[in-house]
């Protein structure tokens, strides 16, 4: 013979059983949006790997730098003091000047794409150096 409860034994219970179910379906949420997190970690991983590959992006960690200190102290280099994908202020200037812009007005578009990677150069916000390297 099972004895029937009482209605406030049925309600603890219940009561029970509810929040064991709240709880589970909690922790599965959580687990949930962890796997979706890694999930979009791994997605932006591959992502930076396919840019870098697509870029052309290749680290070498024997490759020299400049020396710090420098204007351009850290950068990566082919030659020891000299960086290595950016050409020298002076050299852009030479450059330009050859291009007789008195003589040939339609060089100037090649004049500012050969001069603005000048204006691109890292300079602290107050100065006006990179501006003053592109107008001369």
């Amino acid at each position: 013979m099972t004895m029937r409860l009482s209605l406030y034994e049925q309600l603890d219970r219940d009561m029970l059983e509810a929040h064991t179910a709240r709880l589970a379906e909690e922790r599965r949420q959580r687990e949930l949006a962890e796997l979706r997190r890694e999930l979009v970690g791994a997605q932006l991983d591959l992502a930076i790997i396919d840019l870098k590959r697509n870029l052309g992006i290749k680290y070498d960690s024997n490759q020299p730098r400049v020396p710090a200190g420098q204007p351009e102290g850290g950068r990566w280099t082919a030659q020891p003091g000299r960086a290595a994908s950016e050409p020298t202020p002076a050299s852009i200037i030479a450059r330009a000047r050859r291009l007789n812009l008195a003589a040939r007005p339609d060089r100037y578009p090649m004049c500012l794409d050969l001069c603005y990677p000048l204006l691109e150069r890292y300079q602290p916000p107050w100065s006006d150096r990179n501006e003053n390297d592109f107008h001369r």
